[in-house]
């Protein structure tokens, strides 16, 4: 199983079951100072062609809004590979929001940078992740 970790959380809702959607997901620290991040380490390399974020049921506004996608293939050097400045409007497909990469990419690891979220003053959580 991939290695996942967050920057932040708040008591027991870590990020270790975002990739399975268990809800009610993760949720960083109250009231959290931006960026926060997600770092998976997929243990291999994998290819990468867009990601889908799935916000916690009935609080939308508490997912990421403005986020960067970057990827590694030691865990050290970053290279930002899409940008997505409105997350909480993109093409949402049964409660999954896509974001598209531009190019497919191969990486070892992935990391979801946040600098904003949907408009919840005092949260951020994300229900599911899905990188294909």
């Amino acid at each position: 199983l991939p290695n996942i970790k967050a920057s932040s959380q708040l008591g027991s809702f870590g990020p270790q079951g975002i990739l399975s959607s268990i809800q009610p997901g993760w949720h960083a620290e109250k009231n959290p100072k931006y960026p926060q991040t997600i770092n998976i380490d997929f243990h291999e390399t994998k290819s990468l062609a867009y990601i889908g974020l799935l916000p916690q049921d009935e609080n939308s506004s508490r997912m990421p809004k403005s986020i960067r996608i970057k990827v590694s293939n030691d865990g050290k050097s970053w290279v930002t590979v899409a940008t997505s400045d409105d997350v909480c409007v993109a093409n949402a497909s049964n409660g999954w929001h896509n974001v598209k990469l531009p190019n497919q990419v191969k990486a070892r690891f992935f990391e979801i940078e946040i600098l904003a979220n949907c408009g919840d003053p005092n949260f951020l959580t994300l229900r599911g992740l899905k990188i294909e």
